[in-house]
């Protein structure tokens, strides 16, 4: 059994808590879990959390987590780029590989983690922090090593792909576009990082990264916002 620690029980950390503790394919053969959560590092340990599966161990210590022998793995759910990195290289440097899905992190301090990931002889697992469940990341480090690639093109934030559908079919201005996305659960209530073009530029520097074969520091990739853009 993988024993796993999970940083941040947000609407992500809970929706993964729920598959682990639910999916069958969280289960062996035989029925019996494949991964057991050890911990759950939260911020407030007094809050009210409806939507976590029971019985599980919540600590507010990152230390109960790095200094926990058993647990193999620690996924970062944090969100940020400064705590999360000390958490995740804390985790690499005693020995526990890392999951994350944050794109941030990544983007701005990947090539600090995965230098020491490699020192260590263990693993950062991010394929969620690109295109979420597509797995494009997985193709670029396997499927396609061995072919030259010679550009990226593509839709990598779904929030401004849908205000800017509804502006284009339907004619809407920006304003009412942005208010139904936010309604409909397709953009955050401070949407800031992906209509500035943030989350998609930190997601290219990842994806370039990767394609190319050397680190691709999104800072220096120009990038415009969709928050002038008229019908």
């Amino acid at each position: 059994m993988h024993k796993i620690a999970l940083a941040g029980a947000g609407n992500i950390g809970s929706a993964l808590l729920r598959l682990i503790v639910e999916s069958a394919q969280a289960l062996d053969q035989g029925g019996k879990p494949l991964i057991e959560v050890r911990s759950v590092l939260v911020r407030d340990l007094n809050k009210a959390r409806p939507g976590l599966p029971p019985g599980l161990r919540l600590v507010n210590d990152p230390a109960q987590i790095i200094e926990d022998g058993e647990i193999q793995t620690v996924v970062e759910l944090m969100g940020g780029v400064e705590e999360a990195f000390k958490l995740a290289s804390a985790a690499l440097r005693s020995g526990k590989s890392v999951v994350t899905a944050n794109k941030n992190l990544l983007a701005e301090r990947g090539p600090e983690l995965f230098a020491l990931a490699k020192e260590k002889g263990l693993s950062i697992g991010f394929e969620a922090a690109v295109c979420a469940g597509i797995p494009i990341i997985r193709a670029l480090q396997e499927s396609l090593r061995a072919d030259p690639i010679l550009c990226l093109e593509g839709i990598l934030n779904g929030t401004t792909n849908y205000i800017l559908t509804r502006m284009t079919e339907e004619g809407l201005d920006y304003g009412s576009a942005l208010k139904d996305a936010q309604r409909l659960g397709f953009a955050e209530p401070d949407p800031h990082n992906d209509v500035s073009g943030i989350d998609s530029v930190c997601k290219l520097g990842i994806l370039s990264s990767l394609a190319f074969g050397a680190y691709t520091d999104y800072r220096n990739i120009p990038v415009s916002g969709i928050e002038n853009i008229d019908a």
